[in-house]
């Protein structure tokens, strides 16, 4: 095409190809300026209906008229070829523009809001782009921002390309017969579904070009579009202020909001986006930090400012879609059971050969950390490392193990990147890989993630039919077992708010591919019910028992489906027909621990704290190395005001936690809480990521900071306070805390409408239970702060016969009673509250006991004068 001419255009060089085309600098010989010529692909002409298609639209978009819109000149046709003419921007794209870093944040505002600006003004005209990405994005010599291709990624058709594995380079179309438009990595959720892009499909396309401008690496890292695909849909990349923590804390909420799975959760369009870009810009200090949770294995009980109860552990990244390989073939002998394992050392790819003894202890830690797993026959090293033949069928001829696990580590943005797979040594096929993304000082740590992982796929029945198709590759069950382990993993170990329904959304994709995946459906239950903490919506609760039942209906002697049912029992207050499930299972289940920690759990909820208390050490003495059995151990312990014991079981939580989980360390901190040590409380639960604080954290550390001596102790409960309400704005505790800071420095009409949300939410809950007890405490509570004494009083005065005899009880007994004014039972319950291990330091520092602080037998019970 150099030199040629087209028209009264006189091509002069390339300047870029992709999938829509090349495209080429050219002189307009009419109006003597320089124009950029888009020659269009074959397979876009050929076909009628997609070039009728692409003219409409073409014109469309040359209407759009806004300074940072490349703006389309003439839709031609010449010599059989046809293209499109349109403004020549002399700079180089976004791409370039980002250093490994990312950008600092004055250049990544001045750049951020004129491109959300852009797409406001396409959206207001009813365009949506459909294929954002740093590649269409220019940035010109004198600094200013141009987008290109407005709208033309909705006629695109033809193969799809590798995806390079640089995340900041331009990247080609991926798109399949029209069903799948835009750009792999760009790509919202509903997009790779084959769903309508809107609006705010181009939302979540600026949310990943964000964070690539805010971290310098792109959110959702893979090596195939296989895998990216499978990240987008349910991975939640780390936090911007966790990847760069001087950032405002406000910059990575409003990412996280772009990058929602969810569009309805996202901002309606880019001029939402832009607004709260340019909020940012003018105040970056006022933006709220946006740190992950943990969904809760059980529902938060009432207590002082809403101590923090331990539940699954901390983030890890999703898990991707395994890799296919040529397979080596079957074999007429029965296959050798998968879940017996060889580990073989780690290749280092980094170049480093300071690396090298990494790789090493890698291999020989995730050895140890299998070991400990049940269910798993692990090969020592000495056995695995020690063979000459090291190949899969070698193995298997040798120490007749089913499948290998090997890996790799190599150099990735910002740190190092492990790549773990899992090879059945019969077929020789991979049948699950993952890779897991580490800072270099932790990248020793990740081991006992990648052995949970592991032991989630090979906990899946594996028969033999099943593996020979696997090998085969003449059905999806690869990818639903690959979804599974996803699900599993931000069940089992995450800090993420999102995780319950990212899971959840795992399973359901898990169970569109194999409907009759029994485990799946155990997992969507689980899930469901986590999110039901979140959301507190009685259907969700009624979901999680319904997937359950049809789970035991598939297999009626599953012990996870009786273990599931038994959840959705005690969610809706059934607990002794949950007990009776959990007491059935308990012999038969393959991990006996979980159905010990349930059995606690709803022993507890009927007042049998001996027998509770029973069950947890039971799960601890099965299976001491999983730290999650010692965390819920510890608070246990914790909320019966057993301190010292309590910190013993959570320094051993902390002791065998995957690297990265941040809950026993959070539960550490809630233990100085509880006892008064509140300056020791800030510097403990500071010291956690903030990206690792949950609502839980957040509003404890606001207590800590409202009843410490510290000069800014207002404003820093407050910030807390409004952190741990916006991470879980369905909380009636949390609203109640925020209400007690407002009453405490007298915003009275501020804290008022905290409380009356604050009952508004309990008493949506009770719709599920009307006579869970917990519940009916948090109502007379809040009642009674609100000023409704009347509802308060009565409830509590039948509670006191409803409700376990506990020190959380009895203290929220006596908040109760202090609030409306009766100081004779208000002491009777502290007296009760002080006795069953409640903080007398914490009692007498109190908001609501202030009343009572001149009584000689207030001081009696918790000091002071």
């Amino acid at each position: 095409m150099i030199g040629k001419t087209l028209l009264h255009y006189e091509i002069v060089r390339e300047l870029g190809a992709g999938g829509m085309g090349e495209v080429y600098l050219a002189r307009d010989t009419r109006l003597g300026r320089e124009v950029a010529v888009k020659v269009l692909p074959a397979q876009l002409c050929s076909d009628a209906g997609r070039l009728e298609r692409f003219r409409r639209e073409a014109s469309i978009v040359a209407a759009l008229n806004h300074p940072n819109i490349v703006t389309v000149h003439s839709v031609e046709e010449a010599d059989g070829l046809h293209f499109f003419t349109m403004e020549f921007v002399d700079g180089h794209t976004l791409s370039r523009a980002v250093p490994g870093g990312g950008l600092p944040l004055d250049e990544l505002l001045g750049l951020a809001v004129p491109l959300t600006d852009a797409l406001a003004a396409a959206h207001a005209r009813g365009v949506t782009h459909r294929d954002l990405k740093p590649g269409n994005v220019m940035v010109t010599s004198d600094g200013r921002l141009k987008v290109l291709d407005f709208g033309l990624a909705k006629a695109q058709g033809g193969p799809r390309p590798a995806v390079p594995r640089d995340s900041l380079a331009d990247t080609e179309f991926l798109t399949g017969d029209g069903q799948i438009l835009g750009t792999t990595p760009y790509m919202a959720p509903e997009q790779l579904k084959g769903r309508p892009a809107d609006s705010r499909s181009d939302v979540f396309a600026l949310g990943t070009i964000l964070y690539i401008m805010a971290t310098g690496d792109h959110p959702f890292q893979a090596d195939s579009s296989a895998e990216i695909i499978s990240s987008i849909l349910g991975h939640a990349p780390p936090s911007v202020d966790r990847v760069r923590p001087h950032l405002p804390d406000g910059l990575g909420r409003i990412i996280d909001r772009c990058l929602e799975k969810d569009p309805e959760r996202r901002y309606r369009s880019a001029a939402d986006l832009r607004q709260a870009l340019e909020d940012l810009a003018r105040d970056p200090q006022q933006a709220p930090s946006s740190p992950t949770v943990v969904a809760e294995p059980g529902r938060p009980r009432p207590g002082s400012r809403s101590l923090a109860r331990a539940g699954a552990a901390a983030a890890v990244v999703l898990a991707v879609i395994a890799a296919w390989l040529a397979v080596r073939g079957t074999t007429a002998r029965p296959l050798p059971d998968l879940p017996s394992v060889a580990v073989l050392p780690f290749a280092n790819l980094t170049g480093d050969p300071e690396l090298d003894r990494l790789a090493e202890a890698i291999s020989a830690d995730l050895i140890g950390a299998m070991a400990e797993l049940e269910g798993l026959r692990v090969a020592s090293r000495s056995e695995a490392w020690g063979r000459e033949d090291r190949t899969p069928s070698g193995l298997l001829r040798e120490l007749g193990v089913g499948s290998v696990v090997d890996g790799e580590i190599r150099r990735g943005a910002p740190g190092l990147r492990q790549t773990v797979s899992l090879t059945d040594t019969a077929t020789g096929f991979v049948l699950w890989s993952h890779t897991y993304a580490t800072a270099d000082d932790r990248a020793f740590g990740s081991q006992r993630a990648m052995a949970r992982d592991l032991a989630t796929y090979l906990s899946i029945p594996h028969d033999e039919d099943r593996r020979r198709r696997l090998a085969s590759g003449d059905d999806g069950t690869r990818q639903a077992f690959a979804a599974y382990v996803a699900g599993r993993r931000f069940l089992d170990a995450t800090g993420d708010p999102k995780a319950p329904a990212a899971a959840a959304e795992n399973f359901r994709q898990a169970l569109r591919i194999a409907p009759d995946f029994v485990l799946a459906r155990v997992g969507l239950s689980e899930a469901l019910w986590q999110a039901y903490h979140f959301d507190g919506d009685s259907r969700t609760l009624v979901e999680a028992e319904r997937e359950a039942r049809e789970a035991l209906r598939l297999d009626p002697e599953l012990p996870a489906a009786q273990v599931a049912l038994a959840r959705a029992h005690r969610g809706s207050g059934r607990h002794a027909e949950s007990i009776r499930e959990l007491e059935e299972v308990l012999a038969r289940h393959p991990r006996p621990d979980v159905a010990q920690r349930e059995l606690a759990d709803s022993y507890e909820r009927v007042g049998d704290l001996e027998e509770a208390e029973k069950a947890l050490r039971a799960a601890v003495a099965l299976r001491p190395g999983e730290w999650s059995n010692w965390n819920w151990l510890g608070t246990f312990l914790t909320r019966h005001g057993r301190y010292e014991e309590a910190e013993a079981a959570h320094r051993r939580a902390l002791e065998v936690a995957p690297d990265g989980v941040s809950r026993p360390a959070e539960q550490l901190a809630t233990i100085n809480l509880a006892m008064g040590r509140f300056d020791e409380a800030i510097e403990a639960y500071e010291r956690i990521p903030r990206a690792d604080r949950g609502p839980g954290a957040a509003s404890n550390l606001g207590t800590a900071y409202f009843f410490s001596d510290r000069p800014d102790k207002w404003d820093r409960a407050e910030a807390s306070y409004l952190q741990a309400v916006r991470l879980n704005p369905r909380d009636a505790v949390l609203h109640r805390n925020l209400g007690d800071l407002y009453a405490a420095v007298g915003r009275h009409d501020e804290a008022r409408r905290s409380y009356l949300e604050a009952r508004a939410l309990v008493e949506a809950r009770l719709e599920a239970d009307p006579d869970d007890p917990d519940l009916l405490l948090e109502l007379a509570d809040t009642s009674a702060k609100g000023g409704d004494c009347e509802t308060a009083l009565d409830l509590a005065a039948d509670l006191r016969r409803l409700l376990t005899d506990t020190g959380p009880n009895a203290h929220m007994l006596a908040y109760i009673f202090a609030t409306c004014g009766d100081g004779d039972r208000a002491l009777a319950a502290i007296a009760r509250a002080v006795e069953l291990g409640q903080s007398p330091e914490l009692i007498r520092q109190e908001e609501e006991f202030r009343g009572l602080r001149s009584r000689p037998d207030f001081i009696a019970l918790v000091g002071g004068g």
